[in-house]
């Protein structure tokens, strides 16, 4: 009884670290994707980071962001097998930092940093500095909508037009970032219309020549098979009802007529002898002929009127 007690208590102690092990921090990612869009929906900075960890990663994984001062975060989410970005995971922020412990190897942070305004000028530093290595990290900046010129140090390898908003990407080499190492962009612009990006894309989409198919001639198409269905069920059960009701009237036996108050065959009066031919007599009653002698009716039991 005894060594079972003591086997116990030590797998008890054993389990805090057997848990610590399995959502162990993570030392390395795979890559990591930052996306820097100025005057975007705010007038601030919103800075979207998509990272990867590498295919021998041990899951769930916990993964600590570096956050810089004064940021709002606006999103921490998991990024499933099929691209969807779900936001059920535990995350704890701090004043620079942001912890979470994610199921999937890929994992999503959004956060609005601000910027330092003077006029239309603005200027904004992205800062880099973790406790993990990243092998491949690649930073995009979206160009404001409003903005005439910007300048941006390290310089872009390339720069790109959005197919759908419109709005112009640089993208600066992609390079590796040791842990404890100091990554900086540095980007300073000058707004000559003072606008959000957001809102020039909206405009644009609902400009944008999508309507020159007719949405009545869509909908017809979509529904046709629908119509057709309904048209010939309808005629179906116009025709069924068409057939039973010819076929009551050929098949339908003839009513039987009803019988007339008339005498029988075999209670007609004898033909009297031509050499004593009486006038012939009816029941006032019935109409039933009536013979020589008879005061009552043959037919209804009415008396017969004399004369």
């Amino acid at each position: 009884m005894k060594k079972r007690l003591i086997l116990l208590f030590a797998l008890l102690l054993c389990l805090p670290a057997a848990i610590q092990a399995q959502n162990s921090s993570v030392t390395d990612i795979q890559s990591l994707a930052v996306d820097l869009w100025p005057d975007y929906d705010q007038s601030s900075v919103l800075v979207l980071i998509t990272g990867a960890l590498s295919t021998d990663t041990a899951l769930p994984a916990t993964v600590t962001i570096p956050l810089p001062a004064n940021t709002s975060l606006n999103a921490v989410a998991r990024i499933s097998d099929d691209n969807a970005m779900i936001d059920d995971i535990e995350f704890t922020p701090t004043d620079n930092s942001v912890t979470l412990t994610t199921p999937d190897a890929r994992f999503r942070v959004e956060y609005y940093m601000p910027y330092e305004a003077n006029g239309n000028d603005r200027v904004f530093t992205f800062s880099w500095m973790a406790d993990v290595q990243v092998e491949q990290f690649e930073v995009s900046i979206q160009q404001p909508s409003g903005a005439g010129a910007i300048n941006i140090s390290p310089a872009p390898a390339r720069s790109t037009v959005g197919s759908v908003d419109n709005l112009t990407y640089h993208v600066l080499p992609q390079t590796a970032v040791a842990a404890g190492e100091l990554y900086e962009v540095m980007v300073d612009y000058t707004l000559t219309t003072p606008q959000l990006s957001v809102n020039l894309a909206n405009q644009q989409q609902q400009t944008s020549p999508q309507t020159a198919v007719s949405p009545p001639a869509a909908t017809t198409s979509n529904n046709l098979p629908l119509i057709l269905g309904i048209a010939g069920g309808v005629l179906i059960v116009a025709v069924l009802g068409w057939a039973l009701a010819n076929n009551k009237k050929t098949t339908a036996r003839p009513k039987k007529p009803r019988p007339r108050k008339t005498e029988t065959p075999s209670r007609r009066s004898p033909k009297p002898d031509q050499t004593s031919v009486q006038p012939a007599r009816f029941c006032h009653e019935c109409g039933a002929g009536l013979q020589a002698g008879d005061k009552f009716c043959r037919e209804c039991g009415t008396v017969v009127k004399a004369g």
